[in-house]
């Protein structure tokens, strides 16, 4: 905690002295304006400032100038984040606040382009799109840490994470653009994408095509469970489309990919395997626009997935899921200082799980819910939002998700939130059917449950922005195994209190620099008395640097520090299998961008942009604890030093 402390006053002291006299440029004012305009707290577009959420976001320029190989490069660069995962799922699941307690991504909530992603069979197999997302075609991220099922629902838990790649659309463009980006790095891999963008007055369209290839680097002669030992691989491989677009009053979203990746299967059980998942989504929706006062809308989102690998060397499986997701939303003005937002949901989950020598299980099944929110502009400077959503699973208790924000502009530069919400977890299929030797479904387990306070001061006056947010969960009804009958069930069992301090900062120091910052510190404690009950490192700090060596070249520095993970020795374990142990580590990334036009008057790079990345620049050895299986201490977590070098031409 002291260490945070310290980092916090060490902000201010960076930032005080520059306040009055800082200018601000044109490139920031407008960055900054941009990264304002949100829709993922409320479903509509607002200031962030005043949305009901603690809110932050990535925009396109901030992943440039900082660089990345992949979405959870970015994602492990914000505040109280950080992407981790297992020998069966690679880097899957996205930890937010500490809320961490299985390798599956089921607490934090996915969108593309606002619509949801995820699988029915267990609400949470994400390790494709944090390891092989194109993050080329990203236009901005918004990200809610906290609850956020009042408006969207299971999963919601810890936070949302809204992807956006829809250009800002401009009626008056009617223009095309295509864009190639060509990249090789270090483990021989490549990254390929070809991008269309045409726009008319009524229309716009989106297409591209993804394709990435790398033989990762090998972890030689690590131990695995039932005295097994070899090589530990982290090669991928993925072919991806990714469409969106509008006419008139309709829009089209969708993604389709296939992938591969290495890994020790669901066993911790050598020699390695492979992961294969195939992803479809499509999302269509309708605006209707000759309400008076009303905005109304639906859509439709489809999303299947198939996922396929070796439990151990003698068994393997091949699961396959289908959701529809039906929603249809009203927003509109009551009075001149209120407005109302009311939805209503239906999802229909079906799928296959479990192997074939264990006679697979079909399974199919329901749940829908209803929701609404009050803005209530009591003043000029405070505002109040009430909300709340009723969902009913078909096996599982109704559950009202309640939301509660009180925002106060104190003057100019200063604002404050004191915000509360409830948010769930419903089991998916595995949860409730799956019927395996191994491991057995409960069709009587209730959604998992996370109540969370929020105390959030902002400070945002011409080229800084500042926030401080504490916050504190209670998680209940837990989704842990307990075996009965000799076999190992999915139960509700247990709980935890987590109370945490973030600080974040974003400063333009001067015409050419750029400071990014953010601290944390996070505590845990379960009912039976285990302190640092989550794996997620309790002290997280992360520094940016970006500095214009001259116009169109941009030098970025990037060093994240996290604090070790909770060991499993800590938490009363005693793993047989062991390799390197989890420590504290810094992942130092250096990045350089030039955007050719504004260095050489050739025609040919008028649209060109080169870019040299390098990950992992002090050769790091980065293990985490084993998650998964927990007979063996930790898995590889991230490569050593390794570079990429990227060609982006536009015509």
């Amino acid at each position: 905690m002291l260490l945070v402390i310290n980092f916090i006053s060490l902000l201010a002291l960076i930032v005080t002295p520059n306040w009055a006299n800082a200018q601000e440029t044109d490139f920031f004012k407008l960055s900054l304006e941009e990264l304002m305009q949100i829709t993922v707290a409320s479903k509509t577009s607002e200031d962030f400032l005043q949305a009901p959420s603690v809110v932050s976001v990535i925009s396109k320029e901030t992943i440039e100038n900082y660089g990345s190989r992949n979405l959870r490069d970015v994602l492990d660069r914000m505040v109280n984040m950080q992407v981790v995962g297992s020998n069966l799922y690679p880097h899957n699941r996205l930890s937010v606040r500490g809320v961490i307690q299985t390798h599956t991504d089921n607490k934090v909530l996915l969108l593309l382009n606002g619509h949801v992603v995820r699988d029915a069979n267990q609400g949470g197999i994400n390790t494709d799109i944090y390891n092989l997302f194109p993050v080329e075609l990203i236009e901005k991220i918004e990200i809610i840490r906290g609850p956020g099922s009042t408006l969207y629902g299971t999963n919601a838990f810890s936070g949302v994470i809204n992807i956006i790649t829809l250009k800002e659309s401009d009626p008056l463009n009617k223009d095309k653009e295509n864009q190639v980006t060509l990249s090789y790095g270090s483990n021989n891999t490549i990254n390929n994408t070809v991008s269309h963008h045409q726009e008319a007055q009524q229309y716009q369209f989106d297409i591209a095509v993804n394709q990435q290839k790398s033989d990762g680097e090998t972890f030689h002669n690590l131990n695995g469970e039932f005295g097994t030992s070899g090589d530990y691989p982290s090669d991928k491989e993925i072919v991806q489309l990714l469409v969106n677009g509008r006419y008139h009053d309709f829009s089209v979203n969708g993604l389709l990919s296939d992938s591969s990746q290495g890994h020790v299967k669901s066993l911790y059980q050598f020699p390695s395997s492979i992961l294969d998942i195939q992803r479809g989504h499509l999302d269509v929706g309708y605006q209707y626009n000759n309400i008076q006062n009303w905005e109304l809308s639906s859509h439709i989102t489809y999303n299947f997935h198939e996922v396929g690998f070796d439990i151990s060397n003698t068994r393997d499986t091949q699961t396959d899921s289908h959701s529809y997701l039906w929603e249809l939303k009203s927003i509109g003005n009551i009075t001149q200082d209120k407005s109302i937002l009311l939805g209503v949901t239906y999802e229909q989950l079906e799928g296959t799980i479990g192997n074939q020598s264990d006679s697979p299980t079909h399974f199919n099944t329901d749940r829908h819910g209803a929701y609404g929110q009050l803005n209530w502009n009591m003043t000029e400077k405070q505002k109040v939002v009430l909300g709340a959503q009723m969902n009913n699973a078909e096996f599982s208790d109704s559950h009202l998700s309640p939301r509660f924000a009180y925002i106060h502009t104190i003057n100019a530069d200063w604002t404050g939130k004191i915000l509360y919400g409830k948010a769930y977890r419903s089991p998916f299929g595995t949860d409730l059917f799956l019927n395996s030797p191994s491991l057995q479904g409960n069709l009587d387990l209730k959604a998992e449950t996370i109540g969370t306070f929020d105390f959030q001061m902002s400070y945002h006056s011409g080229n800084i922005f500042w926030s401080n947010t504490l916050y504190h969960s209670e998680h209940d009804d837990l989704h842990q195994r307990e075996t009965i009958d000799g076999i190992p069930t999915f139960v509700n069992k247990g709980s935890i209190t987590y109370a945490g301090l973030e600080t974040e900062l974003r400063h333009q120091w001067n015409e050419r620099t750029e400071i990014l910052a953010n601290a944390s510190f996070q505590k845990s404690l379960d009912n039976k008395g285990v302190e640092k009950a989550t794996f997620q490192p309790q002290t997280m700090v992360k520094i940016g640097l970006s500095y214009e060596l001259l116009q169109g070249t941009t030098f970025s520095i990037h060093d994240s520090y996290f604090q070790a993970p909770t060991t499993l020795d800590e938490i009363g374990l005693d793993p047989s299998a062991i390799n390197e142990n989890p420590s504290a580590y810094h992942l130092v990334t250096l990045n350089l961008v030039s955007h050719l036009n504004e260095v050489t008057d050739h025609g040919f790079w008028q649209n060109s942009t080169i870019k040299f990345y390098i990950d992992n620049v002090l050769n790091e050895s980065i293990y985490y604890t084993s998650i998964n299986r927990q007979d063996v201490n930790s898995v590889p977590h991230h490569m050593g030093i390794n570079g990429h070098v990227s060609l982006q031409m536009k015509f």
